[in-house]
């Protein structure tokens, strides 16, 4: 076993539904309240001393780009919302991150003298995940035991420190993206 999250809920319904995970109800400046419902792929859990992390899983048959820049305007807000639906529905929770994974039928293309090493690569890099992790030493580690970036969008260099291609953001920047996106849903509710 690679990681020391595992799954706790697959095709978790974020609904008012009985059963389902409690939606995040945000409210415009103007009192509009925009209740978002729908499914989580996977949702995952990883507890130790410090305390609770909650990651979502977004399975892709295509390929997904993860970018800062597409939440600062508005775009892939999906998951954030329902991370921070089921983090606040979970008590004493933290978001540990959000990630995409591809989900189609990985190929390497290889000729008759490459070896397995290079097979392996090609197809490891084929399903490393997409999106975003806590900026948690544990919690990096309880995704990929030695963050090389295989399976995750982290990796550690040989100092201890993060490469610069690493897609981390502290607690308070987890804070600060529910703000913003509430800030940002308003804004939209509003403008409709």
């Amino acid at each position: 076993m690679q990681g020391k999250f595992y799954p706790f809920a697959f095709e978790a319904s974020i609904s008012n539904d009985d059963g389902g995970i409690a939606p995040r109800v945000i409210k415009s400046e103007n009192g509009a309240e925009v209740c978002f419902t729908g499914t989580v792929d996977r949702a995952d859990i990883f507890e130790n001393d410090e305390g609770k992390y909650i990651r979502g899983v977004d399975y892709k048959t295509g390929f997904k780009h993860f970018s800062f820049k597409e939440v600062y305007y508005g775009k892939d807000l999906q998951m954030f919302i329902y991370l921070y639906s089921i983090a606040e529905s979970m008590k004493d929770t933290s978001p540990a991150g959000v990630l995409y994974m591809p989900s189609h039928t990985a190929e390497a293309k290889l000729s008759r003298n490459d070896n397995k090493e290079k097979a392996e690569k090609l197809i490891e890099k084929n399903y490393k995940m997409k999106g975003v992790v806590l900026d948690n030493e544990n919690v990096v580690k309880a995704m990929e035991e030695e963050p090389k970036g295989r399976y995750i969008p982290v990796s550690m260099n040989k100092d201890g420190t993060y490469s610069k291609s690493s897609k981390l953001m502290t607690s308070d920047e987890f804070s600060a993206m529910k703000t913003y996106i509430d800030d940002i849903v308003g804004k939209m509710a509003d403008n409709l």
